[in-house]
């Protein structure tokens, strides 16, 4: 679980600065990046 969090922080932050770079709010970024990850992906993730 520990490591699920890590990624989505780990790859929140890079989509927040994206977003924020277009003028866009960056929690969007984070919003769009939840939605595509989801917990389906994460799941595969703690499978391998």
């Amino acid at each position: 679980m520990a490591e699920s969090l890590a990624i989505i922080i780990l790859l929140g932050l890079p989509a927040n600065k994206l977003f924020e770079k277009f003028k866009m709010p960056g929690l969007l970024g984070m919003l769009i990046l939840g939605i595509i990850i989801g917990p389906m992906v994460l799941i595969y993730y703690n499978k391998i």
